[in-house]
């Protein structure tokens, strides 16, 4: 049984929240990327994330057309 609930997802990404986090009382979501580039040390990590997953989950703007909305 898992105990992932998943928010969003797609190629290369997975944000979920976990079960055992809010057991634990974390204010916390988790998000998995595979096929990333990463650095790691003491306090901290460093993840590159692709542009087209970045847009996905919201963090950069889509893509401007030039065409008005």
């Amino acid at each position: 049984m898992s105990t992932k609930s998943s928010i969003k997802w797609g190629d290369g990404y997975h944000l979920y929240d976990d079960f055992i986090d809010k057991v634990n009382e974390l204010d916390v979501v988790n998000l998995e990327l595979t096929g990333v580039e990463f650095s790691v040390w003491n306090g901290g990590v460093c993840v590159a994330i692709p542009r087209e997953i970045a847009r996905k989950l919201g963090l950069i703007p889509e893509i401007s057309t030039g065409e008005p909305t």
